[in-house]
C-alpha cells in the first residue's frame, strides 16, 4: 500500500482519538465535536473519490467538466424541490388554460381547502371530478344545496339509473 493511504489511516485514527478523548468537552480543537466528526468523514470521504479520480487515467479537464456538470444537475434538482409549490402553480395555470374544468389554483384558506376555477368557455364554472374513480364533468355552483348527477353521469360513475331515487326536481 502507498504512504499516502498510511497518512490517511493515521490521520482518521488521531482524529477519532481526539474525539474520544474530548467526548465530554464538547469541543474538539475549538470545533464542536459533531461538526469534528462530519469533517473527519467527509475529509476521508473526499480523499478516496480525489484517489479514484486521479487514479482513473482521464484528463484533469474532461473530469473537472464532468463534474461542472454533475453539480449543475444537482443543483437544478435542489432548485427543482425547493421551489416545487411555486411550479406546481404554474402547472395548475397551464393544465386550467389547456384542459377545460381543471382547477386554476388549490389552496388552503382559514384551515379550509379552496380551489379557484377559469370560467368555461359557456359561461359556467366547471371541473371534472371523480364519482367512484369515474371521470365527470359538472357545473359547479357555490350557492346549490344538493349535488345531482345527470342519469347518464351517474350510469357512468357506476350506478344504475333505474334504482335510484329521482327525489329532487
Amino acid at each position: 500500500m502507498s504512504r499516502l493511504f498510511w497518512i490517511l489511516m493515521a490521520a482518521i485514527g488521531v482524529g477519532a482519538v481526539l474525539l474520544m478523548l474530548n467526548d465530554s468537552a464538547g469541543s474538539t480543537l475549538g470545533v464542536e465535536n459533531n461538526d469534528f466528526s462530519r469533517l473527519i468523514w467527509l475529509g476521508a470521504f473526499g480523499a478516496l473519490i480525489g484517489a479514484g479520480l486521479l487514479r482513473s487515467g482521464r484528463p484533469l479537464g474532461a473530469m473537472a467538466r464532468n463534474l461542472g456538470a454533475w453539480a449543475a444537475i444537482a443543483l437544478a434538482l435542489i432548485a427543482g424541490y425547493q421551489y416545487r409549490y411555486e411550479l406546481q402553480d404554474v402547472a395548475s395555470r397551464v393544465t386550467a388554460g389547456l384542459v377545460p374544468g381543471s382547477p386554476l389554483a388549490l389552496g388552503v384558506e382559514d384551515g379550509h381547502a379552496t380551489v379557484t376555477l377559469d370560467k368555461a368557455d359557456n359561461g359556467h364554472f366547471e371541473a371534472r371530478i371523480l364519482i367512484n374513480g369515474n371521470p365527470v364533468r359538472a357545473v359547479v355552483d357555490t350557492g346549490a344545496t344538493s349535488t345531482v348527477l345527470t342519469s347518464q353521469d351517474a350510469q357512468a360513475a357506476g350506478f344504475n339509473p333505474a334504482a335510484l331515487n329521482y327525489t329532487i326536481p
